[in-house]
């Protein structure tokens, strides 16, 4: 017939009248088989029980969380049509000069995280601590020795001198810290993250170990061989903050409410629309936001609004010297970006035939 043949004659029209007959068919099966379906609730309850459960209730529980469920869902659109937008106007190329300028920092990047670390370490060992406000030295004679080495760890990493020897002492702090507080030094994992960029490249420039060890043919061979590891440095960096992130999201907001909550009610924050459910959207908005530094995904985008978070707790917690590795890692990821081994997403000219308009106006004018 004529009005089937810009669609290829009549066997496509019916084996799509096939395939549509069989999958109505299907469904049929499964709808009498299946007497009730349990993928939404409201079609297993009536409205009697519905209400009687409401009743339990505060007023309006029910109708707060549909409000809730809406703006979280809309909050994750957003971030989806937020990252859509980024990668559009990457591909155009208008964000390579931003990129452009950030990159011929990337050499500032060991010095700003052996700094900020370095202070980090110096006001550990000061207030007794191993590493974290949290964590409490180890009782008996070598918590004064511990916490001596910590401010000279401090030391060396702000002068730039015995880099990577301070790095590898950070790593056994966190071994150290495993021992006493288990799973719970997963919270500062980022310092891992800091020491494998600093045993890496650290040390190199801007530092007295550059003017005093990398001329001495010793250091210098263990530097060339270290630095071959850089390509490593960056996905470990965001790899051991996303864990952290995530971490914290689980055991602090969603798996143990309790915790945020008495902050919140100690500072007085203001939240919305109560307490309980607040730490639920940002405890998954955390967990978001680590998902992105594992994967590696507009990793500039969201370290700017972790960087915002970071402010806000400096402001409002007076979290200062405890976050300074934080705004450490999430500047450097600012600077050089999400590194190798990531997700790539990107925008692709080539489709399928069937999915192009001017497929579709060919058929209808063939």
């Amino acid at each position: 017939m004529w009005w089937m043949r810009g669609f290829g004659g009549l066997g496509p029209v019916i084996s799509s009248a096939i395939y549509v007959a069989a999958l109505l068919i299907l469904l049929a099966v499964i709808a009498a088989s299946s007497p009730s379906a349990f993928a939404h609730i409201h079609y297993v309850l009536n409205q009697t029980e519905i209400s009687q459960i409401e009743a339990g209730q505060p007023p309006g529980h029910l109708a707060q969380a549909d409000l809730l469920s809406a703006l979280f869902l809309a909050g994750l659109l957003v971030l989806v049509a937020v990252q859509f937008l980024g990668a559009y106007e990457q591909q155009r190329g208008r964000f390579k000069g931003i990129i452009a300028r950030l990159a011929r920092f990337s050499s500032y990047v060991p010095v700003i995280l052996r700094v900020l670390t370095g202070l980090f370490l110096v006001v550990s060992g000061y207030d007794s601590r191993l590493l974290a406000p949290d964590f409490h030295l180890p009782a008996g004679n070598l918590a004064p020795a511990i916490a001596g080495l910590e401010i000279i760890a401090g030391v060396l990493l702000i002068l730039g001198l015995f880099v990577k020897v301070a790095a590898v002492f950070i790593i056994s702090l966190l071994v150290l810290a495993v021992g006493s507080y288990g799973l719970h030094v997963i919270d500062h994992l980022e310092l891992l993250g800091i020491s494998i960029v600093l045993i890496t490249e650290g040390g190199v420039r801007y530092a007295v170990d550059g003017f005093l060890l990398t001329n001495r043919r010793m250091f210098s061979r263990i530097g060339r061989r270290l630095v071959q590891l850089k390509p490593f440095s960056m996905p470990a960096l965001r790899i051991t903050l996303g864990t952290s992130i995530i971490w914290l999201g689980l055991t602090e907001k969603l798996l143990a409410p309790e915790l945020t909550k008495a902050a919140v009610m100690k500072y007085g924050l203001p939240v919305f629309p109560n307490v309980d459910l607040f730490i639920f959207i940002f405890g998954a908005f955390e967990i978001i936001l680590g998902i992105h530094y594992l994967l590696g995904i507009f990793l500039r985008t969201i370290s700017l609004i972790y960087l915002g978070l970071l402010v806000f707790a400096f402001f409002f917690f007076g979290e200062s010297i405890s976050h300074f590795t934080l705004f450490a890692v999430v500047i450097s990821i600012l600077i050089r970006g999400s590194g190798p081994y990531t997700l790539r997403i990107r925008f692709h000219t080539e489709a399928n035939p069937e999915d192009l308009p001017e497929e579709e106006l060919r058929k209808l004018t063939g």
